[in-house]
């Protein structure tokens, strides 16, 4: 129903770690007030600027976690994004066919 989860998909997909991994040790209520307060995972410069492909995946990621709910792009729209962003990659050469 929400696309918030499919932004720590994106986010283990690119840095291979799971959401707050460095918040394991705390309270679950006491993290679930951080996110619900706009606490999101941090994303290291090492996986901007990379790659076409991989600054995409940040932008979505970034727009899944925003903090209103109503500002989250629909899965009809991320399903949309990825499409464009798999052609373009195919297009400049990051993806092969």
């Amino acid at each position: 129903k929400d696309v918030f989860s499919y932004g720590n998909n994106v986010y283990t997909l690119l840095t291979g770690l799971w959401p707050y991994y460095n918040d394991g040790k705390k309270n679950r209520g006491k993290l679930r007030k951080e996110i619900i307060a706009g606490k999101r995972p941090y994303v290291d410069d090492r996986y901007r600027k990379r790659s076409y492909i991989e600054n995409q995946l940040i932008r979505l990621m970034t727009e899944c976690w925003a903090e209103d709910r109503l500002e989250r792009p629909p899965m009809t729209n991320v399903v949309n994004f990825l499409r464009k962003v798999k052609a373009m990659a195919l297009k400049n050469g990051e993806l092969q066919a």
